[in-house]
């Protein structure tokens, strides 16, 4: 059987998806599959191929590119039994957007 996940990132792979087939950890989506299949005594490769390539979120623009074209690819996947990704991911909060935030400045003088 063969599983997709829609995966979005800003310079590189994950590094939690990257570790997760190395040692028996459930951090992701990806991951818990892969172990699931492990156990199951199948030997699962992991695969990746670049979709479609979009910017990062920008804080003039106040959008991030990068999220619309995943969650656009998550709602119109074909064959939704077979993908990993949740369709709550849709409705989630922008990852790239944190390191935008004056929150993370440090402000003692």
């Amino acid at each position: 059987m063969m599983t997709k996940s829609t995966s979005i990132c800003a310079s590189q792979l994950s590094k939690n998806d990257t570790l997760a087939t190395n040692h028996h950890l459930h951090s992701t989506a990806l991951s818990t599959e892969y172990w699931r299949l492990k156990n199951a005594g199948q030997d699962p490769k992991i695969t990746w191929r670049v979709v479609e390539t979009s910017r990062a979120f920008k804080p003039e623009l106040k959008k991030c590119h990068l999220c619309l074209a995943e969650k656009y690819r998550i709602a119109t996947f074909q064959d939704q039994e077979h993908l990993l990704n949740k369709r709550s991911e849709i409705v989630a909060k922008c990852r790239h957007r944190r390191k935008y935030e004056l929150s993370l400045f440090d402000t003692a003088d």
